[in-house]
């Protein structure tokens, strides 16, 4: 059985797509749209891994994972950023 697992970000199609992959190895998923959302939920849940995009609007992932080591310092190594960049075409010629 796989561990309990968060992630937070903002892209909804993000967050469905690291779900799916992560539900085939039996990993027990919750998702949070936003930052203020996932610090709730921590609130009331225990999770062994958590997923964090770095950039969402209101608090970035930075300002999150400051927020959660603060609050609750036994996540601290039990965290991860995702970061999705769009690459511009002349990048990817070169």
């Amino acid at each position: 059985m796989g561990g309990k697992i968060l992630i937070v970000d903002d892209e909804e199609d993000i967050r469905t797509s690291i779900r799916m992959v992560l539900e085939k190895e039996k990993h027990t998923i919750s998702e949070a749209a936003n930052g203020k959302t996932a610090l709730n939920m921590l609130e009331k849940e225990k999770f062994n891994l958590i997923i964090l995009d770095v950039m969402m609007p209101e608090m970035s992932g930075w300002d999150v994972l400051t927020e959660i080591i603060k609050r609750k310092p036994e996540y601290k190594g039990k965290i991860m950023f995702l970061s999705v960049v769009e690459i511009s075409d002349e990048r990817k010629k070169n």
